[in-house]
Order: structure tokens, then C-alpha cells, then sequence
């Protein structure tokens, strides 16, 4: 049984445990609930909003039913889970609350930062064998709220999903290529091991996806031999992520170890890693071309050494303006982001470092260049007409390529006309709306940010200059909202203007649903911003409903629509993700009007550790709920809880005073922390008019506020090992070393042994006033070698009914 199931029980009512739910008696007041006299410092308050934080696995081959892991903060039971794209299906609703410790992570002292402790709930997703490759959605909603999308990746390899303990390179899990692993460093001394077969020339290809998932994972590869000792690897990055290519120079078997950059881990960092045998390029050159031609282009595949190897095809560009994938088996078996576009399209032509080396461009028209020594300078020159209008853009294409290219635009004489940075732009787009003065040669200079310092073939970039073409696009800043029934919200919506056009637009909602009123507003000519407004019925179903918002003006005559489009969080800090870094669909969650709040003085209080202690607290019951509350730690804390935990807790319906269980461990540093800010949270639910079940969850408005008293007693083992031969019955020698706040009786249990190996113990007590016991341990047939820690508890109350809590480890050396 663990800590927190004796704890629970401990604390289920009964005549005996009537005093531990009931209010303290007069002497527990006395000596543990004295009040310190200074209020609690302001500290910074957690969000109480939910959020998701990841799935694991966080993908799964087209044709499969994966069982899901699925994490999330602040959220309750009973939560709803939804999904965006094709040929997947989900259960509605998260299912049973999973405890996954992972890896043990070292004692370390604690910090006053803040820190969250996400969980975990069991789901699973169905995906079709007609399901696309790529990324799909997934979101939350409950009662108080719903989450913004994280994607869930659909792959076509075999996918093997890690099982820990795989710490060390000689518990590493066998792998056979190609594959895709699925892992989680869940834990601070976690590192994933992963064994597999390679023979003399292959070329073994390792593509991490972690920070393009919304990952908190910072991820470090490496390929080891046989002996453990690193190889040599070839490293490029897909955004923020690595991509490794390994060649090896002999037969035999060798490790894939895996970790984050810091020496940090939870479930939500977790990762997919893409292990194939396959040629594999990570870009080619020139990355665009005139849609309907055929180009040469030039392939970068990764070699497993210093240098790509670069291959050379001649390929036809699809008709139409879009971007593709390009796939061929001999050289890019992983397929290569072009695009085709509708007006000409050339290559950079070196030399062309200075003005009068220009590479000319045609109009309208578009240039692929590289920026290929750290000091490249790329001039372009094109003929302008007196009074056109122009747009003038760059950016890296595809966009994981690594350039940050900056604009710079002269005349024939050399005067700088205006600048753009890629980095000023959210998309990393240079862009600028010109009107040429007079008629003339004008240049473009390009730069990369780090001019200087970086540079190579993975430089890539796109310059175009096309006569302006009036339009408009539409940008959310998330794509969630949440408000209340009864409520209204504003949406704020982002406009940027290309081609000169300056006109009015109309901002609305395609289809409202049921409830749910929108209010069209026209944002005035020249304006970049505007609010949508949204009214709830008081009556509409507290659910999530996709919304697409539009714009609509009229341009040249013809009335043009435009969607908007939101950020998700599967991407980087560069803003790179798997597919699209944006949706077109805003989830609007509605609300239920709150059923309950949760108070208690934030006073300090006084507790020993290694007690339960019962801090008060207060339910404020709203709109007639009269049903049971559940209590726990709370998922988001302002500090880090140095082992202290809420008891899982039910408070009858009725009941509004209570006393919140409280372990503080014996183990808690000293004079570290100057004391405990708790923050409890407790889940409800209901049904609600519309007979939908809702959950929810609230955290506490004020925290609870402990400041730690000494030991009451202490259990440490008088023989630290024990050793075992044939024997069926040893014995462990501890003592206790008691304080006179506790002279009775203590009964000693055995926690926390394997439940497959033979080792129990009858129930044993430390008489009152005794401070030495012989605890008769029962064995069955032992592996020999085994050298297995022993927890052993001791549990007694304090005269004031104060429950106290003891543990020491014997180690059990079985020869």
C-alpha cells in the first residue's frame, strides 16, 4: 500500500478517525494552531485556468488504435476531449486518472519558484487506414473552460513506445528499423536507451520531433558504440529540433540515448523520434519554381559526414500556386517541401556581392538564394514604373530552413529607400508595400541576421517583387476562448493589408450555433485591428463549438472572404511545427456558472513534520449544489511542495466546514524554505438543465500557510543490511527515538516491497514508552544477488490525535 492509500485510509470516518475530520480538540488548538502574527508575503498566484500540457504517446500509424496518456493541468474528471481532422475518431470524455512516477528523480532543496505537477488521464484514438499523414488536433473542455489544440502526429512506420526503466545502456530497449519511438523523459535523471543493428556504409537516420510538438523537451541525441562511447554524427535541425545521420563504419549493434538539455523532466516531455535506413534530404535547391516547368534542381541528402551529398534532378512543378512534397526513394525517401508558383521563377547567380553585380528579376517575379559564407551579401536589381505599386517579401522556404533574411531597398544611386527584418514579423517574413517613385533600377540587398557569423547551404531564402495585388488576411491570437453562460466576450482580430488595399472590412462568424449571437462589426478603411463580439445565451448548452471567423470586403468590385487563422501550441520557438502552424478554427467553450468556491486563511499555521496535519478551510456552495466534493493537491503551486501533499479527500454535500489532510514528510529540508504556501484544488459534478454532465474545478483563493515544528519521533534501523542465506525468517532490528509528545504505542508495516517476491511481515507494535523493536521478516525463495531496499512505516497518534508518520529503509542482501 502507498503513503497516500494509508493516509486515506487513515482518514476515512470512523469512531477512531471521528477526531481527525471533526474540529480539533482544545489541545491541538493549544499546541498546533498557533497563529504567527505576520501576514503571508505576496507571492505569485498560479493561473487557474485548465490546460493541456501533452499526449503520449503523441502519435500513431494510419490503421491502428493507440491507447493514450493524456496530459493536462486544472482539469477534472470527466473532462471532454475533442478533435480536429480526418479519419480519426476519440472518446468523447478522458477517461481513469493514470499514476505514472517515472524515473525517481534526486532529492534536491526546494526552490520558491513557481511549479506545476501535471497528470495524467487514460484515453485512446482510432485512426483509419485512409487517415492523411501528418498532423492532426486535439483539445480539452470542461465545465470552467477548454484548452487550446496540440497535434497528434498520423505516421505510416512501425511505432514502439518506450517502457521505463530504460536509464541505462545496458537496460536499452531493442528496436528494429524503420520505426518511430515514442518516449517521455519523466524524471530528472531519465535518460532513454534504445539498442539497434546497423552493418558497414549504413546510414542510420534519426529525426527528433519534440519542441515542433509543443514539447517542454529540450532534446539532446546521441549515437553510442558498443562500448558506450560516442560516435561521430552528422546534425541538422528541422526549427529547433535535431536531425541526426549516423554512418557506420562497422557491423554491430549500437545505443540511441536520449535527454533533455537540463537535466529537467515530467510527462510533458515527450518526443517521437523517426529511425529509418532510408536516403533522406534535408532540403533541396532551388526550393520554388514556375508552376508547369521543369527545373533542375539540386538535393541536399545527409551523408552521415561532415558534408551533404549533393544530388542533382531535373522535376516538373505541379500547375497551380501552392506548396508540395516531393518525394523520390533513391534521394529524398522522406519527401522535400517545394512550391510552385504563378509567375517566373530563377536561381541566384553568383557572383553577386555588390551592387553592380546585381542578379536581375524579372516582374512579376521571384528568386531562390542561399547565403552561403557567414559574410554573403545578395544584391538583386528589377525596373520599376513611375507610381506601381509593389510587393516586395522575403523569407526562408521552406520555412524550417535556417536564414533570417533582412531586406534592404536602394535606388540606382544607392540611397536606402526602407529596411525589413524577418525577425519583426511573427511569420519571419520580410514584407513591404512600395510605391516606386520614379522610374528606374532599383536594388534589393539581402543579409541573414547573423551576417557574420553563420552561414551555408542550408541558408535558404525566397525573395519576390510582384506588382501589389489589394488584399487582407485575418489573425487570432489564440485558437481558444472561453466565456460563461449568461456572458459575452470580445475577440480580437488581427488585420494585415497587402497591395495597398486600405477599404473597410466586415468582421463576423460563418454559421453561429444555436446560442450563441455574434455581432457583426466593420472595421473602418485603414484600420489593422478590430473586436468581434460574442453574446452566450443564458440557455446555450455549456459545451465547445468550432467557430470560423471571417472577414469580408469588397476589392476591385468583387467581394472577397477571408478566414482567420490561429496559433496552436505544437510549435517552436520559431514558430516551426509538423504541418501548419496555425488553424482555421476558433473553439469557443462555454461555461457553466460556478457551483462552488474554496476558501481558508492564509494565517500560519503550525504542523510537525511527519504529521497529517488538518488545516481548515471553508466551501461556499453557490446555486443550490448540494453534491460531494473531492479535495487534492493542486496541479499549479508557487513554490515547490518539498514532498508536502493533500490527502485525497470527499466532503459530503451538505457540508461546508471541513479540515483539509495534510502530510508533511519527515524528510522536509530545514531552514530552507521559511515555509509551506499550499494551493488545494477539488472537482465536482453535476447535471446540468440541459441533463449534460459537467465537471468541474477550483482552485483555492487563498493558500494554505504551514510553518514546520521538529520531528515527534523518529524510526532508523539499528542493522542498516541485513543479509540472507536459506533462512525462512530474519529479523531487522529498529529503534525509535521519541520525543514526550508521543509515548504511545506505533505499529510497524512493511511498504512499498515488489509484490512478486515472498517478504512479509505480521503485525508488529512498539509498546508504549519502548524504543526498540524486532521486526520478524518472512521470506520465501529469493534470487540470489539481490540487493532490495526495505521501507519500513511506523504510524501512532499524538494525545492531541494528531497522526504521525515515521519511515526508515533496511537494505535486504540476498546471497
Amino acid at each position: 500500500m502507498c503513503l497516500l492509500e494509508l493516509l486515506s485510509d487513515m482518514l476515512k470516518p470512523s469512531a477512531e478517525n471521528d477526531s481527525m475530520f471533526g474540529r480539533p480538540p482544545v489541545c491541538l488548538g493549544i499546541a498546533a494552531w498557533l497563529l504567527c502574527v505576520a501576514t503571508a508575503p505576496a507571492q505569485p498566484v498560479p493561473s487557474r485556468e485548465p490546460t493541456s500540457t501533452h499526449v503520449f504517446p503523441a502519435g500513431g500509424r494510419r490503421g491502428t488504435t493507440v491507447a493514450l496518456r493524456v496530459g493536462a493541468e486544472c482539469i477534472p474528471p470527466g473532462t471532454n476531449l475533442f478533435v480536429i481532422g480526418e479519419g480519426i475518431t476519440v472518446p468523447p470524455m478522458l477517461g481513469a486518472r493514470v499514476e505514472d512516477r517515472g524515473e525517481p528523480s534526486p532529492r534536491r532543496k526546494p526552490t520558491e519558484v513557481p511549479v506545476s505537477y501535471p497528470k495524467q488521464w487514460r484515453s485512446r484514438i482510432s485512426i483509419s487506414d485512409t487517415a492523411p499523414l501528418g498532423a492532426v488536433y486535439w483539445r480539452l473542455g470542461c465545465a470552467q473552460g477548454g484548452t487550446q489544440s496540440r497535434p497528434f502526429v498520423i505516421g505510416e512506420l512501425p511505432e514502439f513506445i518506450e517502457s521505463e526503466s530504460n536509464s541505462a545502456a545496458d537496460r536499452a530497449e531493442t528496436i528494429t528499423l524503420p520505426v518511430t519511438i515514442n518516449g517521455q523523459i519523466h524524471g530528472e535523471r531519465d535518460l532513454d536507451y534504445f539498442r539497434f543493428s546497423a552493418t558497414k556504409g549504413q546510414i542510420t537516420i534519426c529525426e527528433v520531433l519534440a519542441r515542433r510538438l509543443g514539447s517542454r523537451l529540450d532534446p539532446i541525441v546521441e549515437i553510442l558504440d558498443h562500448n558506450g562511447q560516442r560516435v561521430p554524427v552528422q546534425i541538422a535541425h528541422r526549427g529547433s529540433d535535431p536531425l541526426l545521420a549516423f554512418r557506420a563504419e562497422q557491423d554491430g549493434e549500437y545505443l540511441i540515448r536520449i535527454g533533455n538539455v537540463s537535466f529537467r523532466g515530467d510527462p510533458s516531455f515527450v518526443y517521437r523520434i523517426n529511425v529509418t535506413a532510408s536516403p533522406t534530404a534535408q532540403f533541396a535547391f532551388p526550393s520554388s519554381g514556375q508552376a508547369g516547368t521543369e527545373q533542375e534542381i539540386e538535393l541536399f541528402v545527409l551523408s552521415g559526414q561532415a558534408d551533404w551529398k549533393v544530388v542533382r534532378k531535373r522535376i516538373r512543378f505541379p500547375d497551380g500556386n501552392r506548396s508540395f512534397v516531393w518525394k523520390d526513394p533513391d534521394c529524398a525517401a522522406n519527401g522535400v517541401e517545394l512550391s510552385s508558383l504563378s509567375h517566373p521563377h530563377r536561381r541566384e547567380q553568383e557572383p553577386n556581392e555588390s551592387p553592380d553585380q546585381s542578379t536581375p528579376l524579372p516582374l512579376p517575379g521571384s528568386v531562390s538564394g542561399q547565403f552561403l559564407t557567414p559574410r554573403d551579401t545578395d544584391w538583386f536589381q528589377f525596373e520599376a514604373k513611375q507610381g506601381q505599386p509593389y510587393t516586395i517579401s522575403c523569407r526562408a522556404f521552406p520555412p524550417d530552413a535556417a536564414a533570417f533574411p533582412n531586406l534592404q531597398l536602394t535606388d540606382s544611386a544607392g540611397e536606402v529607400l526602407l529596411q525589413r527584418r524577418s525577425v519583426d514579423s511573427a511569420g519571419g517574413i520580410c514584407r513591404a508595400e512600395w510605391t516606386a517613385p520614379a522610374a528606374g533600377v532599383f536594388r534589393v540587398r539581402l543579409r541573414d541576421l547573423r551576417y557574420g557569423a553563420r552561414g551555408g547551404p542550408e541558408f535558404i531564402y525566397r525573395l519576390s517583387v510582384v506588382p501589389a495585388e489589394p488584399d487582407f488576411s485575418l489573425a487570432l491570437s489564440a485558437d481558444s476562448v472561453g466565456t460563461l453562460q449568461g456572458s459575452g466576450l470580445e475577440v480580437a482580430v488581427a488585420i494585415t493589408r497587402t497591395g495597398g488595399f486600405s477599404g473597410a472590412i466586415e468582421l463576423g462568424v460563418m454559421a453561429a450555433p444555436e446560442g450563441v449571437q455574434v455581432e457583426p462589426i466593420q472595421v473602418a478603411a485603414g484600420s489593422n485591428a478590430g473586436k468581434l463580439k460574442l453574446q452566450v445565451g443564458a440557455e446555450a448548452a455549456a459545451t465547445s463549438y468550432p467557430l470560423e471567423v471571417i472577414g469580408t470586403a469588397q476589392i476591385d468590385g468583387k467581394t472577397i472572404t477571408r478566414r482567420a487563422r490561429a496559433p496552436h501550441l505544437g510549435r517552436d520557438a520559431e514558430g516551426i511545427s509538423i504541418g501548419a502552424p496555425t488553424l482555421d478554427v476558433l473553439s469557443l467553450t462555454v461555461g457553466h456558472a460556478p457551483v462552488f468556491r474554496l476558501f481558508c486563511s492564509e494565517a500560519y499555521l503550525y504542523a510537525h513534520r511527519g504529521s497529517v496535519f488538518q488545516y481548515p478551510m471553508t466551501v461556499e456552495r453557490l446555486n443550490g449544489f448540494d453534491g460531494d466534493i473531492f479535495f487534492q493537491t493542486g496541479d499549479r503551486q508557487n513554490r515547490d511542495l518539498d514532498g508536502v501533499r493533500m490527502v485525497d479527500f470527499t466532503l459530503p454535500g451538505n457540508q461546508a466546514e471541513f479540515h483539509m489532510p495534510i502530510y508533511l514528510p519527515e524528510t522536509m529540508h530545514i531552514n530552507v524554505q521559511s515555509q509551506s504556501q499550499l494551493y488545494t484544488q477539488a472537482y465536482a459534478t453535476m447535471t446540468d438543465k440541459h441533463g449534460h454532465q459537467q465537471s468541474f474545478l477550483v482552485v483555492s483563493e487563498k493558500r494554505n500557510m504551514i510553518r514546520t515544528l521538529p520531528l515527534v519521533v523518529k524510526l532508523t534501523a539499528a542493522t542498516p543490511h541485513v543479509a540472507v542465506g536459506a533462512e525462512s525468517v530474519v529479523r531487522c532490528h529498529l529503534k525509535l527515538e521519541r520525543t514526550s509528545n508521543l509515548l504511545g504505542p506505533m505499529e510497524i508495516e512493511l511498504v512499498g516491497s515488489p509484490q512478486d517476491l515472498p517478504i512479509r511481515i505480521e503485525k508488529t507494535v512498539i509498546a508504549a514508552g519502548e524504543s526498540d523493536v524486532v521486526v520478524p521478516l518472512q521470506l520465501g525463495s529469493l534470487p540470489r544477488d539481490l540487493e532490495l531496499p526495505l521501507i519500513f512505516r511506523a504510524t501512532g497518534r499524538m494525545d492531541s490525535g494528531i497522526k504521525i508518520i515515521s519511515e526508515t529503509t533496511v537494505i535486504l542482501l540476498s546471497r
